[in-house]
């Protein structure tokens, strides 16, 4: 759906490590509706239970932003150099050639400037004493972190999209049924289908 996706920078499914690397785009007939469904056909589905949970749409474009900066994060490396100053013997000097489209596009979805983004990767900070020291990494930390990054940013907005959900159902508890649950009771049911998520 261009409304929801146009701007992200967004490649087909077998470009991303992420998704390649585990052969999915190449699974057919495991969609959500079964095999008279589609890719397209779940996009609208998981679009529109979106709208139903009452998610706003930015909140649905944000969504679909930081899973598309997540992909993009999944082919980012680093190239590193020779440097006796670093322990490793090898300084991270920025993103390879061949992964500066989806560090670029991975920092507009998220609101980044690549040299900030690339600076926190290719270091890391030690405070001792209460002095800080800025230390540069090797390609294989910086990637690392990269990793590390699209990790959290996914576990944070599957737990978003939890909260989300709830709010929706209490929302509509309180609409539909007149009754105001009290989210710190035990009588209060959080819902999230899970396979429909990772789907």
């Amino acid at each position: 759906d261009e409304d929801y996706t146009s701007g992200m920078y967004l490649r087909s499914p077998d470009q991303y490590r992420i998704l390649s690397k585990s052969r999915s785009h190449d699974v057919r007939d495991a969609y959500m509706g079964g095999e008279g469904s589609s890719d397209e056909a779940d996009f609208f589905a998981v679009k529109n239970a979106m709208s139903v949970c009452g998610f706003s749409d930015e909140a649905v474009k944000d969504t679909f932003r930081i899973v598309a900066a997540v992909l993009q994060l999944g082919n980012v490396r680093f190239d590193d150099v020779e440097d006796g100053n670093v322990s490793s013997g090898r300084r991270a000097v920025g993103v390879t050639q061949a992964a500066s489209k989806d560090f670029d596009a991975a920092c507009k979805n998220l609101g980044l400037t690549p040299d900030s983004l690339s600076e926190a990767f290719r270091t890391r900070h030690l405070t001792v004493g209460g002095n800080t020291q800025v230390l540069a990494v090797d390609a294989k930390s910086a990637d690392e972190a990269v990793v590390a990054l699209a990790g959290t940013l996914y576990t944070w907005l599957f737990s978003a999209i939890v909260r989300m959900v709830n709010e929706g159902i209490r929302k509509s508890v309180e609409t539909e049924l007149g009754f105001k649950p009290d989210l710190n009771s035990t009588k209060f049911i959080g819902i999230l289908d899970i396979f429909g998520f990772e789907v």
